[in-house]
């Protein structure tokens, strides 16, 4: 069985339950061209402090082949390490000012037990919601396992409107395939 899990590590779930209570300042990323969705790269200010978060990627073995697959990743950093990843693109920064009052984190898992018996799990942050005292929501998704591209969505019940899950189509019809989310409410 081969088993792979991306999900933030406990320490960054720490800090991003020290967010509660906390002003969400701003967001800095690449301008919006065609649609709603970014390169690599968002820079969050939250409570003073700068956190990265990037959707990059990385070679691993994908249900038994070598693949090139992105996953979101989420660290607290220097203000100057928020650079887009288009050579000489420059960034927007967008206000929110707003109160945080959780955030809900939602965890795909992935299960394929293959045509020789073989089976694969992977666990990996698809994306989170941050929900402010107004109720009103901002969403960061990884939308396409193949992608360096994040979705930004404002509205209400973002977590519960990520786009759909796998179905494993392109799977042989012997295969085995599930597709699971989990929402880790953090408040």
């Amino acid at each position: 069985m081969y088993k792979l899990e991306r999900i933030f590590s406990k320490d960054i779930q720490a800090e991003i339950r020290a967010w509660i209570g906390k002003e969400f300042v701003k967001y800095t990323c690449d301008p919006f061209t065609f649609d709603n969705h970014v390169y690599q790269i968002v820079g969050l200010y939250v409570g003073g402090y700068c956190y990265k978060l990037t959707n990059c990627l990385e070679k691993i073995d994908y249900f038994g082949a070598d693949e090139e697959i992105c996953f979101l990743d989420l660290c607290r950093c220097k203000e100057d390490a928020i650079v887009s990843g288009l050579k000489n693109q420059k960034q927007i920064d967008i206000s929110v000012h707003r109160k945080i009052h959780r955030v809900e984190l939602l965890i795909e898992r992935q299960y394929l037990k293959d045509l020789e018996g073989e089976e694969f799990i992977y666990d990996f942050v698809r994306g989170f919601s941050i929900v402010f005292d107004d109720h009103y929501e901002l969403a960061f998704e990884k939308t396409d396992p193949f992608s360096e591209e994040i979705a930004i969505t404002r509205g209400e019940s973002l977590t519960d409107n990520f786009q759909g899950m796998d179905r494993g189509e392109d799977f042989d019809s012997g295969c085995q395939f599930l597709c699971e989310r989990k929402k880790i409410i953090i408040a």
